[in-house]
């Protein structure tokens, strides 16, 4: 018996106007969640790497995220200038606060080890709690599409975003080439 390949399913990713949505929501949150969900949209890191994140691997002066991926690929992703005030904000917070780990996004509670990728996903759910935009739609995996749609729409070339999203083949890129989502 022979099975065929079933084609991928359709990347889910949030539309320009559910980013606004939850930009405009998330205002209400602390500096840590503000800047989490925003470092998640407009990176594209993937949840394991956001947890593994130090803070020597932030480069504000260069204006890079040095990043170790799967399978111990090194990579770096740029910092866009918008998020660059989170960053700043969020760092000066973390040193308030005396965060006794060197994980770049802190445990809130405990502030001696990174965030894990349960809380992550439980925080994005609390944030979307706040608006029309449906649970399973904010999600790390779904943050990550958005990041790769989002790119792409704006021109980004496919190879320079297959390498920035530490894609091992470009065919896992074009996927993002292909899906049908309303960025307007």
């Amino acid at each position: 018996i022979c099975a065929t390949k079933t084609e991928h399913k359709e990347r889910k990713s949030l539309s320009l106007n559910q980013i606004k949505i939850m930009f405009e929501s998330i205002e209400k949150s602390n500096i840590r969640d503000r800047t989490l969900f925003r470092f998640m949209v407009q990176t594209g890191l993937r949840v394991s790497e956001i947890t593994k994140l130090k803070m020597e691997d932030v480069d504000l002066t260069e204006d890079f995220i040095h990043v170790i991926g799967k399978g111990n690929k090194e990579r770096f992703v740029p910092i866009v200038k918008s998020l660059k005030p989170y960053l700043i904000e969020y760092i000066e917070w973390r040193l308030d606060n005396k965060a006794e780990t060197d994980n770049f996004f802190i445990d809130i509670r405990s502030k001696k080890k990174g965030i894990g990728r349960i809380e992550i996903g439980l925080l994005l759910k609390k944030l979307a709690n706040g608006t029309e935009i449906p649970e399973y739609l904010v999600t790390p995996h779904v943050l990550r599409h958005t990041f790769a749609t989002l790119s792409l729409c704006k021109g980004v070339d496919i190879y320079v975003l297959s390498n920035v999203m530490g894609h091992s083949s470009i065919k896992t890129t074009e996927i993002y080439a292909k899906s049908n989502v309303e960025v307007h």
